[in-house]
């Protein structure tokens, strides 16, 4: 298996919103517009880095810098291209840019009941450090917690 990895902007927005449609669609999460994904990559600060397994891009990650911390906005694998380290790998890669940069802590939310998710920050170096109460939506207009996480680098 090829992987490789590339920094994008906002002309990929398009191709991102699709990617995080396929990715989260069904789990409660909103899925961000491709008008969304290009407010957001022309914002300061605001990266994506894509994952591409034999040249077809099936996932990024998608982080704010500001000062020495870091926001991991989302990160996303297609669900046919799940369960093959691709997004390891790209927290992994994420690591490696940061790591020439002022960034100390990296931050994230993740929804409580996202156990995949979990798992994958975990072995990433991730620990919990807050609780934001019904931050998510879910099925039937239930709420679910999200976790706060934290890297330190």
């Amino acid at each position: 298996m090829t992987v490789s990895y590339q920094i994008f902007g906002p002309e990929a927005a398009g191709m991102l919103s699709e990617m995080h449609r396929l990715s989260f669609q069904g789990g409660g999460e909103q899925i961000w517009s491709s008008s969304d994904m290009t407010t957001l990559l022309a914002g300061s600060g605001v990266r994506a880095l894509m994952v591409s397994e034999q040249s077809q891009p099936v996932g990024f990650i998608l982080w704010r810098e500001a000062g020495e911390e870091a926001e991991i906005l989302t990160i996303c694998i297609e669900p046919a291209h799940r369960a093959r380290g691709l997004a390891g790998g790209l927290l992994q890669e994420f690591y490696g840019i940061i790591s020439g940069s002022s960034v100390k802590d990296v931050f994230l939310e993740v929804n409580e009941t996202n156990a995949s998710a979990l798992v994958l920050y975990e072995r990433n170096g991730f620990e919990t450090v807050g609780r934001r109460k019904n931050y998510y939506g879910g099925r039937g207009g239930d709420k679910q917690d999200a976790l706060v996480m934290r890297y330190s680098c």
